[in-house]
């Protein structure tokens, strides 16, 4: 809990907040203070929020000292100092502390092990916590840290061969040789780093097919290599972590805040690091959770940042501070808009002159720079006042880029990537920022215009996210708008009409939209007029959209096509050679599969939308070889039209579990016939395999596991023959195990001869009821005795009170084999016996010595026994 400021002031003698104000301002002995604003932030200390105090540490000393308290009683006491781990976008929250704490569990737990013996590479991608890392190995393990801007220069300061922990910031040249001379040195060493090791970063292609790469070429290999893997739902997680870390009371809702990170960036894209959740974490502090009402992006931008750009006080700010609130926020939104339209790298490091290029030159309006500085009532003279009125009007008057870059870099809105690179530091923000131009592009630009910034790296996904967001009516206008100023040499316009084009086919994917083909086959015809390959024998792909480049067609794209061809009418003359592009369209042939179609990496969209496309094929068998999101659609179809599939088919089932997962998945929404009809099937072929499929997979396997649930007695049956009857019997772990009592009983009544010696080694596999079959047929049936009581001793006890009934021979077998905690029980079976036969005298005395308590009884049935003799 914070301290009652206005109680410890009482205590120390203080009549008024405002003289205890005045007491701290005498101590600190700032000109450019004044008791009144001292007094505010005391009133705002006493309500929790430190953030003035703890960035004025002389001013926290001054008031600790008046108030005769320590900074810890008054909780300001920089992190640092007490050797924990401050968040310098959150400086409200507590202090990390590595000694006595364990890291929030986001998914890379494994980053904070002790060094060990082996030298450890850690890939910590910028936000994702690499300094909060090194300064977690260094007061919880007590390891060596070393700082450098790279790895040579790391290593150059280390002498001794001890335990080392090394953090650094860029990549080199010569990092193999330094990499290598590192782990000769054969002492644990441990690297942090925002870069992949030299191997990860020069893989070495094999030959065999294109793209074909290892990730460990000759040189260096690091024993262990970590990465930035986070955890599903890790965003919540955290943010609820760093909640628990402010003071209790503060309006900080956990919920409404993810609620919202979720909303606005539901594929991790924009706050995709702690780094990037921590800033919004403060403003929810500080707000009190009211800016999540915000619906529209640039009300929430424009508070964000007005809450970051503000300074404390207006009387004594600087004119960098000054600059920053009344300026800073344009000069960001204009940089940011023209960042955007560049085309150059989005979200990446660019050069500083590159950044000089897209802040703007317009100072502050001199009249406001004016008012600003009438403001300056603290200082003591109209003389001092008039110089400081000047200094401002120059400074503010005359702002260059370069002094604006530099507040910008001060404010920590940019930060250094080393050789001259620097990058924007908010990514989410300069996202959001860029959706409002784009999103005011959609609705009042011609589409050439925002096509055209399609063709810029990292661009598409924020492009294809506004046009998902439109209502159907809105993206329809749009692609009227399009259609008509479309234009053949534009490079715009054809990234437009493909990027609406997607934009349709998912909806009809995702959706299940029937649209009119007048309405949008035009749009079709454009896009099929700028359609092109770019590796021979590769499928016709868009001009302009990413991940088409590749040697094989992104699943998007065929997914986008798939959705059109089944969901839009078809056009008069559908082009016969994009069958399986357009297999809706064109009733494709399974035996003319093209060869692109097995490169394409298998999605869920086409697994999907796959039994559509199977249902409009031509065919009369299906082709040994299919690409694996077609494969589940086939075995689904097969009795349908007659197909017949072969152990190959299963074979490339077992090899694409994606597939056989979709499979299963399908076939639990089917029928229980259905379900034992392809279980039957599954189960022919694992016999007909060589060697059998069934005992190649794993106990645990989806297929073993189907196969065991679903295979009719009836269908089982009928595969054991006589030629398939031994094997069973010798090998009962590939027999489902709820079928093996069938195995069994056919062998006692056809095979008697192979009962004792295949059976008896497997009477582990046996259930309950197999090994009761199994018994009146067994020659050594004091071994399945024992392993019947050692399996199944509830059943067992029960076996032998009914052979103690009847008389059963079978009773010494039971009564011998059976486990000595259950001794006590069997004996009150002999105790009601009318007479002992001598096996039971002998396995009393056998008993006697080790009977305890049970001792007296154990002898007077033995006497008992003795006397009827």
């Amino acid at each position: 809990m914070p301290a009652d400021i206005d109680e410890l002031a009482q205590r120390a003698g203080f009549p008024s907040r405002d003289a205890l104000a005045k007491r701290v301002l005498e101590l600190w002995t700032d000109p450019t203070q004044s008791h009144r604003n001292v007094g505010i932030k005391l009133l705002e200390l006493q309500r929790g929020k430190r953030s003035w105090w703890l960035k004025r540490p002389r001013a926290a000393e001054a008031l600790a000292h008046a108030l005769g308290v320590d900074l810890g009683m008054l909780q300001l006491v920089p992190a640092a100092s007490l050797g924990l781990f401050g968040f310098e976008d959150f400086p409200q929250a507590r202090g990390f502390d590595p000694r006595l704490e364990v890291p929030c569990p986001l998914g890379n737990g494994d980053w904070f092990e002790p060094l060990g013996m082996a030298a450890r590479w850690i890939l910590a991608p910028p936000g994702t916590g690499q300094r909060f890392t090194a300064h977690f190995h260094q007061h919880r393990h007590g390891a060596r840290l070393v700082r450098a801007p790279t790895l040579s220069e790391a290593v150059a300061q280390l002498t001794a061969l001890e335990p080392v922990l090394l953090e650094v910031e860029r990549p080199e040249d010569e990092d193999r040789a330094v990499e290598q001379q590192l782990l000769e040195r054969k002492v644990p060493v441990l690297v942090i780093a925002p870069f992949a090791c030299w191997a990860m970063r020069n893989p070495r292609r094999l030959p065999g097919g294109v793209g074909t790469e290892s990730p460990h070429p000759e040189g260096p290999h690091w024993p262990e290599y970590r990465s930035w893997q986070p955890r599903p739902g890790w965003r919540s997680r955290f943010i609820e972590w760093i909640s628990q870390r402010v003071d209790p009371g503060a309006h900080f809702q956990p919920r409404e805040l993810t609620a919202w990170v979720e909303r606005e960036d539901p594929q991790e894209r924009l706050f995709a690091t702690p780094a990037d959740l921590l800033p919004l974490c403060a403003f929810a502090h500080e707000t009190g959770g009211k800016a999540w009402r915000l619906e529209a992006r640039r009300e929430f931008t424009e508070q964000w940042l007005k809450d970051r750009l503000s300074s404390d006080e207006e009387e004594t700010a600087s004119p960098k501070e000054l600059w920053l609130r009344y300026q800073g926020q344009e000069a960001i939104r204009a940089l940011v808009h023209r960042w955007f339209q560049s085309l150059v790298p989005w979200i990446a490091p660019l050069p500083r002159e590159r950044w000089l290029e897209f802040l703007p030159e317009a100072p502050l309006d001199l009249q406001t720079v004016q008012r600003l500085t009438q403001a300056l009532v603290s200082l003591k003279s109209r003389r001092e006042r008039a110089n400081k009125s000047s200094e401002l009007l120059a400074a503010l008057g005359t702002t260059r880029r370069e002094d604006a870059f530099l507040h910008l870099v001060s404010a920590r809105f940019f930060q250094p990537h080393g050789a001259g690179m620097w990058s924007f530091r908010y990514a989410w923000l300069a996202s959001l920022m860029a959706k409002e131009l784009v999103m005011e592009a959609l609705q009042t630009r011609a589409p050439e215009q925002w096509g055209h910034w399609l063709v810029g790296p990292g661009r598409w996904e924020l492009v294809d996210g506004l046009l998902d967001e439109l209502k159907e009516r809105e993206l329809l206008e749009l692609v009227g708008r399009a259609v008509a100023g479309f234009s053949l040499s534009s490079l715009g316009s054809i990234a437009a009409v493909e990027a609406l084009f997607a934009a349709l086919g998912r909806r009809l994917r995702t959706e299940g939209l029937r649209l009119d083909a007048a309405h949008v086959l035009p749009l079709w015809q454009l896009q099929h007029s700028t359609l092109t390959t770019k590796i021979e024998g590769g499928a016709p792909v868009p001009l302009t959209r990413p991940g088409t480049a590749a040697w094989k067609p992104p699943p998007q794209w065929l997914e986008d096509c798939w959705a059109w061809s089944l969901r839009v009418e078809a056009p008069p003359a559908p082009p016969a050679e994009l069958e399986w592009l357009l297999p809706g369209w064109t009733r494709p042939a399974l035996n003319r599969l093209p060869g692109w179609m097995n490169a394409v990496t298998p999605s869920r969209a086409l697994f999907e939308l796959a039994p559509e496309v199977v249902a409009r094929c031509q065919a009369t068998a299906v082709p040994p070889h299919l690409p694996s999101f077609l494969l589940p659609a086939c075995w689904l179809a097969a009795e349908e039209h007659g197909w017949a599939l072969e152990v190959e088919h299963l074979r490339a089932l077992t090899r694409e579990p994606r597939a056989l997962e979709h499979l299963l998945e399908a076939l639990s929404q089917r029928s229980a016939e259905a379900r034992q009809k392809m279980a039957a099937r599954f189960w022919k072929l694992c016999l007909e395999a060589r060697p059998e499929l069934y005992t190649q997979e794993k106990q645990d396997s989806a297929l073993r596991r189907f196969i065991d649930e679903h295979l009719a007695p009836e269908d089982f049956r009928a595969t054991l023959t006589d030629e398939r009857l031994p094997e069973f019997a010798a090998n009962l772990q590939t027999v489902p195990a709820r079928l093996r009592h069938l195995v069994l009983k056919e062998v006692l009544t056809r095979r008697p001869d192979i009962t004792a010696s295949s059976l008896f080694k497997e009477r582990d596999e046996l259930d309950a009821g197999c090994l009761e079959l199994l018994l009146p047929h067994h020659r050594s049936a004091r071994i399945l005795t024992q392993s019947f009581w050692k399996r199944f001793p509830q059943r067992a006890m029960e076996l032998t009170q009914e052979a103690a009934r009847r008389g059963d021979e079978r009773f010494q077998n039971w009564v011998e084999s059976a486990p000595l905690e259950l001794y006590p029980q069997l004996l009150s079976l002999l105790e009601h016996s009318a007479s002992l036969q001598p096996w039971a005298r002998m396995w009393l005395a056998r008993w006697l010595p080790q009977a305890g308590a049970l001792a007296d009884r154990v002898h007077a049935l033995w006497m008992r026994n003795a006397k009827a003799a």
